[in-house]
């Protein structure tokens, strides 16, 4: 895992409610494989954040966004 992959795992599971830990971790895992073979795309982001937004903490939906739309002006 790069540094910055790293930075953006620990960030989002600080962000994420205690339950879903897990499953933050399996979605994040999938996602960076995508990043390093280049197959991950807006419209991946896009699902990716539906999929974490229930699972985190309310509190911190609104920053997390705010993170996947800089994220996402990097993407094809």
């Amino acid at each position: 895992m790069l540094k910055e992959q790293e930075q953006f795992y620990q960030f989002l599971l600080a962000q994420t409610k205690p339950a879903h830990q897990e499953e933050v971790k399996a979605l994040l895992v999938d996602a960076f494989a995508n990043l390093d073979t280049g197959n991950f795309t807006k419209e991946d982001l896009q699902a990716f954040e539906e999929k974490m937004t229930p699972l985190l903490d309310p509190s911190s939906v609104e920053l997390v966004k705010e993170v996947f739309q800089k994220f996402g002006g990097n993407l094809k």
